[in-house]
């Protein structure tokens, strides 16, 4: 009898272990795709970087297939032919138009090949077809072309600077040429007025004195009666005249130059204005080139991959901890130890009109003797500052701890100009294991210095 429970056992056993053998594989071939109907095409990169045979495929983000073959190119200026195979009932998806091209999940995810599906109008991609392969850009390229778009700036301001020095010296040039001019008009206009004033004077005199040689004069005898009828006199004021006229329109001619250049010049669709827009430009595609880099390095600082070197570093994001998370993280101490000092909050606070608790005079000089005892470790050693509270239930606590931590973390980030990275504040509530009395209670703030060992 106790054999047959035993064989029977066995037999259960068995078919047990078949059937979750069966479910498992079942699980596993739905997963690859191994029982739905597929088909290959082709696509061509020349860098292959993070792809290998069974790396996944995705259609418009969906799960597709997978690389079954990555062919090794002849030659170096022949590109690595990659062969798909994709779900059959996606293949309406996949056009003659279609674009592949390789990504990863994530900043430092797995790579996979994304096919974008195609136009409407393009024919299907049938079985054995190429479509066309992008090639990624990686994060080397990113800061290549940032250092490019620095080192155009820099050529663009060093080239303005050079325009618009030319220029004014140009202008200054023709401001002084038209000064000349101007000066050179009104001497000569000082002098006819001079001459003419004399030679009436000198007319009247000669008159007043020949009165009695009028006839002479009519007739045309002696000197006067000459200077009378001899037309030169005339003709030389003539030509005088003349010559200040064209003085005149030519000082007319430049001045009206002058000022069509300096609008040009200053127009808003002018040089000026195109060299200050490219400047402009310039500085916006660096601006977003330095904020991608910045939204990188965050994200790498919550990638599982780095989170310890810059913990290490004493990058921590107190935002995404909790209490107890921040309590056991500060109790590990194989890397850093916690230097603490501890103030309570009647030497630190005082409440407003409003009921408000706010930092008081006497609590910012409370604060700088404590911080005075930190000046003999390093700038860079992560402060934060812990709050706590003992009065009401345990949220209002939190709260209030909180918003203690936070006056005290502010003020020390203004008054002794710390990081602001690597200064963070955090509620605790009443719960202070190590505080001064022993209680394992705590009414006020810690400050808590992160110093490597």
């Amino acid at each position: 009898m106790r054999n047959e429970r035993v064989g029977v056992a066995v037999g259960a056993f068995v078919v047990g272990g078949a059937l979750l053998f069966a479910v498992g594989l079942f699980l596993i071939g739905d997963r690859r795709l191994l029982f739905a109907e597929r088909y290959e095409i082709e696509t061509t990169f020349r860098n292959v970087g993070g792809l290998r045979v069974g790396t996944k495929v995705r259609v418009a983000g969906m799960d597709a297939g997978e690389i079954v073959g990555i062919g090794i190119p002849r030659a170096p200026s022949e590109p690595f032919v990659v062969r798909l195979r994709v779900r059959s009932d996606l293949q309406r998806l996949v056009r003659a138009d279609s674009v592949a091209g390789i990504e990863t999940d994530g900043l430092v995810g797995a790579a996979f090949v994304q096919v974008a599906p195609g136009s409407d109008q393009a024919p299907v991609a049938p079985p054995g077809s190429r479509i066309r392969g992008v090639d990624p850009v990686g994060f080397a390229d990113v800061m290549a072309q940032a250092t490019e778009a620095l080192r155009v700036f820099q050529d663009v301001a060093k080239d303005v600077s050079g325009h618009v020095g030319h220029t004014l010296a140009e202008l200054t040039e023709t401001t002084a040429a038209v000064n000349g001019v101007v000066s050179s008009v009104d001497t000569a206009v000082d002098e006819l007025s001079a001459a003419g004033k004399d030679a009436v004077t000198e007319f009247r005199g000669v008159l007043a004195e020949t009165r009695g040689a009028i006839a002479s004069v009519r007739r045309g005898e002696g000197t006067l009666g000459k200077l009378v009828a001899d037309d030169a006199l005339y003709e030389d004021v003539r030509a005088f005249a003349s010559r200040t006229a064209e003085t005149v329109e030519s000082l007319r001619g430049t001045t009206e130059a002058t000022r069509t250049g300096v609008e040009r010049l200053l127009a808003p669709a002018g040089p000026i204005d195109q060299v200050l827009r490219e400047l402009r430009d310039s500085a916006e595609a660096a601006g977003e080139v330095l904020a991608d880099l910045a939204e990188n390095t965050e994200a790498l600082k919550r990638n599982w991959l780095f989170r310890g070197f810059f913990r290490r570093r004493g990058f921590f994001d107190l935002d995404a901890m909790t209490p107890q998370q921040y309590r056991r993280f500060a109790d590990d101490t194989s890397r850093r130890q916690v230097l603490r000092l501890w103030v309570e909050a009647a030497v630190l606070f005082a409440r407003d009109e409003r009921g408000v608790e706010r930092l008081t005079e006497e609590g910012q000089r409370r604060l700088d003797l404590a911080m005075g005892t930190f000046l003999e470790y390093r700038r860079d050693s992560p402060l934060v500052v812990e709050g706590y509270a003992t009065e009401g239930p345990a949220s209002q606590q939190l709260l209030a701890s909180d918003t203690r931590a936070r006056l005290v973390r502010d003020y020390i980030v203004r008054r002794f100009r710390r990081d602001a990275s690597l200064t963070g504040s955090i509620g605790l509530g009443a719960d202070a294991a190590t505080s001064p009395p022993g209680t394992g209670r705590w009414d006020g703030i810690a400050l808590a210095l992160h110093v490597e060992r």
